[in-house]
């Protein structure tokens, strides 16, 4: 049995033998409104599922989701890159 990480076109894939069928699939949430427009001051996320295949079917068994959190990185590099000139 193979295990497979990297869902998304043109990630690296990896096998994994002697392991059971599984997959790790990982995406980047944004909040919208009803008519696709971002929902300003929500914060993006980067949920990563991992799958395992019981039988035919395929089943999340771990879900995490992590806040991305844009402004608060760029304001804190600038804030280095600041400090680091003097």
């Amino acid at each position: 049995m193979n295990g497979k990480i990297g869902a998304n076109p043109g990630e690296e894939r990896r096998e994994c033998s002697g392991l059971p069928d599984f997959d790790a699939i990982s995406r980047r949430q944004r909040p919208v409104l009803d008519d696709g427009s971002p929902i300003l001051g929500e914060a993006e996320g980067s949920p990563l599922y991992i799958l395992v295949k019981e039988g035919e079917r395929w089943i999340i068994a771990v879900g995490e989701n992590t806040k991305i959190q844009t402004e608060a990185i760029v304001t804190q590099q600038k804030e280095i890159s600041a400090s680091d000139a003097k």
